[in-house]
């Protein structure tokens, strides 16, 4: 009896030791990771770009914003706009490009996300005169509102609105931008019979319809899709914008300089009228150096991502 007790006492020990082992194995289980970092495809690039627009999209950088959307593109009823639906690290994530398009600190895509993605350029988007619009938990649309004076002062490039599920082989987020604005370059030609001591600017101003509530431009964002909103009713009136960059401060009689090719003015796309270019320069003779204009006026037509080069030629009264 006493050696069966002993045994019992024995096993009992035993199975307390084993069930200390499996304890301990639990505790330091391994956990498989759910998710992978969301990475920025490398061939992200604005549609139709010249290399110098391509540069400038690069140098300026992007932003990416994310919204997860779980069991859809939008529920009905969710506001959007709450913290809770935004993707950690990417509301936004400010993405710079060297030889690689990169962000820090990485998102994580979880595998129950389903995410709702836009981007625009530059990086310093509000430096612009553009922020971005969370209205989407009313419109069911992203947004993108000139915020600033009435001209931009940059580049702008937007990507359409993309819907994207979870893969665990998956390769990294492809934007493919719009170049939103039109660009406005000059060469000015001396006829005037006396050389231009130096070309100081050529000056833009004047008025461009637009629509909407607040006369302000607005850029809506669907899936797959770009659109400036209705700019019918009413006019915006911009400030002067002055170009001052040369590729000569002097010009002799009858030679030209031009704006250079990273100067160029930008404008929204539409007919302005009442607009007025203003050419300053300085002219050298007997009492000293003066500074002088010339003014004309014109309607102006321009088209969303289009460059437009103004010859302007002057000449003696």
């Amino acid at each position: 009896m006493k050696k069966l007790g002993r045994y019992v006492h024995r096993l009992l020990m035993v199975a307390g030791l084993a069930g200390c082992i499996a304890a301990c194995s639990d505790e330091f289980r391994e956990i498989e990771p759910t998710g992978r970092p969301i990475l920025i495809d490398n061939s992200a690039s604005v549609v139709g770009a010249s290399n110098a627009v391509m540069r400038q999209f690069r140098k300026g950088g992007f932003l990416v914003w994310g919204v997860n959307t779980r069991q859809g593109i939008f529920a009905r009823g969710a506001d959007y706009s709450d913290t809770k639906f935004h993707v950690n690290n990417m509301w936004p994530a400010r993405v710079s490009y060297d030889s690689l398009w990169t962000y820090s600190p990485l998102a994580e895509w979880t595998t129950d996300d389903r995410l709702t993605l836009l981007a625009a350029a530059p990086a310093d988007l509000e430096g612009s005169g553009f922020s971005f619009m969370d209205d989407y938990a009313e419109t069911r649309r992203f947004s993108l509102l000139f915020t600033g004076k009435a001209v931009p002062s940059g580049p702008l490039f937007v990507a359409p609105v993309q819907q994207r599920i979870y893969s665990p082989g998956g390769t990294g987020l492809k934007f493919s931008f719009d170049d939103m604005l039109s660009r406005m370059y000059f060469r000015i030609t001396n006829e005037m019979e006396v050389d231009i001591d130096s070309l100081l600017s050529v000056s833009v101003e004047g008025s461009f319809p637009m629509g909407g509530k607040s006369v302000a431009p607005r850029i809506l964002l669907d899936e797959q899709m770009l659109q400036w909103e209705n700019l019918e009713n009413g006019h915006l009136d911009f400030p002067q914008q002055r170009a001052v960059r040369f590729d000569a401060d002097s010009v002799p009689i009858g030679k030209s300089a031009a704006t250079l090719s990273d100067s160029p003015l930008y404008f929204f796309p539409g007919t302005a009228d009442s607009v007025r270019f203003e050419i300053r320069y300085t002219l050298r003779d007997s009492v000293g150096v003066f500074v002088r204009y010339a003014a004309l006026s014109r309607i102006l037509r321009m088209e969303q991502g289009k460059n437009y080069l103004f010859e302007i030629t002057l000449v003696k009264h």
